[in-house]
């Protein structure tokens, strides 16, 4: 990772992260980082995931982010931005993500937006924003029933239900998020630190139905629309699917695993 953007998450942050040689990740979010976001950010051509949300940056996004063609995930959300939303994130033919929620952005929603053909996400709430909802993303405000955006859905609900809250910072950062249909096993995150803290760890049948939810929740949200399964697929996987998790106790699954197991059909 270049100098000038290690100096600027290292100001204050203890919980920064970043990808190895090859630069693709930067994750500054869940800090007290201040100042403009630099314009010269965009030289970090290769990264695919950008994550500056929950930070306190002011002034204005770069409009030289849209230079960034391979980012899928960019989120900015939680901050004290101002302006308008570039209409340069139209070059951005990667994005599947865009997280801007809760800044002070003002202006029009770009209709250059509903050029982004891998969006699945877009959050744009707690703004000034005017102006109407480009018409190829309306579906998922609206909500709408397509197999795109309710799949999509059902997914994230599923995961903000299991986490009681949305998972959109998980979503953002997970590395493993790719464009297979099947989970890339490198995620370490523990399945009990996915469950919403409030609850008590459920018991084997209870934590067995638990966990398929959470893999059909993520198997609903794959980068890939394409591999993401159709309503009536994931509804007949909750009625007849299970788990075999009784080599392990509840709370050593990482995501990698769960999502690699195989669902199987309940005898009758």
């Amino acid at each position: 990772m270049s100098l000038f953007l290690i100096t600027l998450l290292m100001l204050t942050s203890q919980h920064v992260s970043a990808s190895s040689t090859d630069h693709q990740q930067a994750d500054g979010g869940h800090n007290s980082l201040k100042g403009n976001i630099p314009p010269h950010i965009s030289n970090l051509s290769k990264l695919t995931i950008l994550n500056l949300g929950y930070n306190q940056f002011t002034g204005y996004i770069p409009r030289d982010i849209g230079t960034m063609m391979k980012l899928n995930v960019l989120s900015f959300s939680n901050n004290l931005l101002l302006g308008s939303i570039p209409a340069t994130v139209e070059n951005l033919s990667n994005l599947s993500v865009i997280n801007l929620a809760n800044n002070r952005l003002s202006g029009s929603i770009p209709p250059e937006l509903g050029r982004l053909k891998s969006l699945s996400e877009l959050r744009l709430n707690l703004n000034d924003l005017t102006g109407a909802i480009p018409a190829s993303i309306e579906l998922a405000y609206t909500m709408k029933v397509t197999e795109k955006c309710d799949v999509y859905s059902f997914g994230v609900v599923a995961l903000e239900i299991i986490m009681g809250h949305h998972p959109g910072e998980l979503i953002g950062s997970l590395s493993t998020l790719s464009t297979s249909s099947e989970w890339n096993p490198g995620s370490t995150t523990l399945l009990k630190d996915l469950l919403d803290k409030r609850l008590e760890t459920p018991a084997r049948e209870l934590a067995v139905q638990v966990a398929i939810i959470i893999k059909l929740g993520f198997t609903c949200i794959n980068a890939d629309p394409k591999s993401r399964p159709t309503m009536p697929q994931v509804s007949q996987e909750l009625s007849i699917s299970r788990l075999d998790i009784s080599s392990a106790p509840w709370h050593t699954p990482t995501l990698g695993e769960l999502v690699n197991l195989d669902l199987q059909v309940e005898e009758p």
